[in-house]
């Protein structure tokens, strides 16, 4: 079978956005997934959003197509589109050929149809269509093709090109005018409950059984979840309370407020430490911060003596 859409063969790629150094050429660049648990660094990611995301590559001339397989990228699991479409380019429009659900996460997807001729390919995730843990995202190992190409002229892809900028500027703002009018409309409403800190309420404890028994992100979460949880049970008291500093509890702290005063403070740059009493280093600078400790000042030469609040 021929792979139309390999970049070896003359096809250009496009997407609908790219997330960080997960770039378009990765979806036609002949690199199928392997057995490592990830493909960041073989397959196109999405950036999240509220709207639809699509891969797309264009024929060098027009081609003959009756095949399509989508291999998607992964994490800890395969994360395809819960229901992804083929689109072909015909008469300068993108015309809808097959659609399938993927209720559970697949590696590959192969849609199969009729023979139809088409200057360029694309597999179409509606907006929030995406996997279950990132419903905003789409994440393509590889986009595959098969047919053959037609005689005839070049493929105008700068038309295809600009059609598919325009088409993504409409939806663009459709998805940003759904993000304001759900802001004003929550303007004049009375504040709603803060979350995310108290105990764990009746709805939150319904939402997280329904997760584990509808999702497959949720059965995985909680397993992992029974998995640490029985791992402490397991351990003795003496146990537990060996892990606590006895004369600095406070060093079991992830960070300190402040944060690194030569460094531009900053909760995350200074780290604890529970063998040491009441110290913690800045992971910028790799100074001791302690009462009484002597600090150079890097930028200026300056010695500056530290001086704690309060310990304890």
């Amino acid at each position: 079978m021929f792979n139309l859409a390999l970049s070896s063969n003359g096809s250009r790629p496009y997407v609908s956005s790219i997330s960080y150094n997960h770039h378009a050429s990765r979806i036609n660049d002949g690199t199928r997934p392997t057995e490592d648990p990830s493909t960041s660094d073989t397959a196109w990611t999405s950036a999240s959003e509220r709207q639809p995301q699509w891969a797309a590559v264009v024929y060098p001339r027009v081609a003959r197509d009756d095949r399509d397989e989508v291999y998607w990228g992964k994490g800890r699991l395969p994360e395809s589109s819960r229901r992804v479409e083929v689109q072909g380019w015909v008469d300068g429009v993108w015309v809808a050929i097959e659609a399938v659900n993927v209720p559970e996460p697949a590696p590959t997807t192969l849609l199969v149809f009729d023979p139809v001729q088409v200057e360029a390919v694309r597999i179409w995730q509606d907006a929030n269509g995406g996997p279950e843990s990132v419903p905003g995202r789409m994440h393509v190992a590889q986009l595959e093709a098969y047919g053959g190409f037609v005689e005839g002229p070049a493929v105008d892809f700068l038309k295809i090109r600009d059609a598919l900028r325009e088409e993504w500027e409409h939806n663009f703002q459709a998805s940003r005018n759904e993000i304001t009018r759900e802001v004003l409309d929550r303007i004049d409403r009375s504040p709603g409950e803060r979350t995310g800190v108290g105990g764990v309420r009746a709805d939150e404890i319904a939402r997280a059984r329904r997760n584990r028994a509808s999702t497959t992100w949720g059965r995985a979460q909680a397993e992992k979840i029974l998995k640490d949880a029985s791992w402490w049970l397991d351990k003795d008291d003496e146990f537990i309370y060996g892990m606590i500093p006895t004369q600095n509890p406070r060093a079991i702290s992830p960070s300190y407020e402040r944060g690194c005063p030569i460094h531009g403070g900053g909760r995350k740059c200074m780290r604890t430490n529970t063998a040491l009493e009441y110290r913690r280093q800045c992971v910028r600078g790799r100074e001791w911060w302690y009462n009484g400790e002597v600090v150079a000042n890097q930028a200026t030469g300056e010695a500056v003596e530290g001086r704690a609040e309060e310990v304890g």
